[in-house]
């Protein structure tokens, strides 16, 4: 009888362990809902006009794979503009969308997702909008990449990331024009290395400027011998480059197919009148490269990009009219004090020629340029190219340096 019962508790307490192991299993195996997560910042548009559609982008994900949807915060500067949440979406994909502003003034966005059970995340970081009268004053763009460049301009950025102090460009010194500024933020806190392409480079400078629709536009890279404010007096339409970070050429390339390949766009910026200016009223010593060019890789493409830029909007009665442009390479020696007076010269003489006679220009006439220069302007010329003799002399100094210039 003993043995009976003793056997019969043993199966019992199998029998409840058993089930009680299984329930655990099935506790700890259950699929518990978390809350999904946004993407930490938002893209796309910083400047637009009052009326206009900003475009950006983000994403979201859900650590169950459940699907999302998004609400927006179109003013999270403490008046609150929420959105009706968006349809769902799959987790993980990329979504587009836009928003007008009625009225100027700094606007900051930002996302939450919540997921198709109704569990919502947290507020994303907020993306700064600067939003201007259509009839506003005219922008003058600046670019910046690689220290100290990116430092230099940081100040006219509207982006917290680069520039947490604020923007300061807003009629920059009472001369009745906005200064913004577009930098790397990665080189502007000299963090890590900065990979760029080509066609990265092609697709945010057109945003860029289409949203600025700049009446100036001054590019700086790093570069130039010690000390020196190098001017660049032109860029050329290359199509051979050094290979970006993918190892790919531009795409299309050349770039400009309106014009031969080999063809040279030329400053338009007051270079005279800047390099005076610098040399006298700083120790950097400011000169005017007349006779190279800003170089095979990046520098030299995206000078060449707001040289074209500015050709294609020179018309004075066009809205979007572009008077100067042009690009300068500073060396990384100058102390970021000096650069930043260097840099108030450059755009207070820029501002002095853009508020001269519309008409005014130092750029070359195409006329007078060289024949074996201007040969071949137009793209169904392209295979006479052989025949540019400024092209095949870049080229083999292309060859004999064997280095990147930026």
């Amino acid at each position: 009888m003993k043995k009976t019962i003793f056997a019969f508790g043993v199966i019992t307490l199998f029998i409840v362990s058993t089930f009680a192991s299984a329930n655990v299993l099935n506790i700890k195996n259950y699929n518990v809902n978390l809350p999904p997560v946004p993407h930490s910042y938002l893209s796309g548009s910083t400047l637009s006009k009052v009326g206009y559609f900003c475009k950006f982008s983000t994403i979201g994900s859900d650590p169950n794979g459940d699907k999302i949807q998004y609400q927006f915060d179109w003013d999270s500067t403490g008046f609150h503009d929420y959105s009706q949440y968006t349809g769902l979406f799959p987790s993980g994909k990329s979504i587009d969308f836009s928003h007008p502003w009625g009225n100027p003034g700094l606007y900051v966005v930002k996302v939450r997702v919540q997921d198709e059970h109704g569990l919502i995340s947290g507020w994303s970081d907020g993306l700064e909008i600067t939003i201007n009268y259509e009839n506003q004053r005219r922008n003058i763009m600046l670019t910046g990449f690689w220290v100290p460049t990116s430092q230099m301009v940081a100040r006219f950025s509207t982006n917290p990331y680069v520039n947490p102090e604020g923007w300061q460009g807003e009629n920059w010194e009472n001369l009745g024009y906005d200064i913004y500024s577009f930098v790397a933020k990665e080189y502007y806190n000299n963090q890590g290395t900065w990979e760029w392409s080509y066609q990265q480079i092609w697709n945010e400078f057109w945003d860029i400027v289409n949203q600025v629709r700049p009446i100036a536009t001054i590019g700086f890279g790093q570069g130039a011998k010690d000390n020196t404010w190098n001017i660049e007096n032109k860029a050329v339409n290359w199509n051979k480059w050094y290979p970006d970070d993918d190892g790919n050429q531009p795409s299309p390339n050349p770039p400009d197919d309106t014009v031969c390949t080999g063809f040279i766009r030329f400053s338009t910026l007051p270079i005279r009148e800047i390099e005076k200016e610098i040399n006298n009223q700083t120790t950097i010593n400011a000169e005017i490269n007349f006779l190279g060019t800003p170089g095979f890789y990046f520098c030299g493409y995206l000078a060449y990009l707001e040289l074209w830029y500015k050709a294609q909007h020179s018309d004075s009665k066009n809205e979007s009219f572009c008077k100067c442009a042009g690009w300068i390479h500073v060396n990384k020696t100058i102390s970021l004090e000096e650069c930043i007076e260097a840099t108030n010269i450059t755009i207070r003489k820029t501002v002095e020629k853009v508020k001269k006679n519309a008409n005014a220009d130092e750029a070359v006439p195409v006329k007078f340029l060289p024949r074996f220069i201007t040969i071949n302007r137009h793209k169904n010329n392209l295979e006479r190219t052989s025949f540019n003799a400024y092209y095949k002399l870049n080229l083999l100094i292309f060859k004999i340096l064997g280095r990147k210039e930026k």
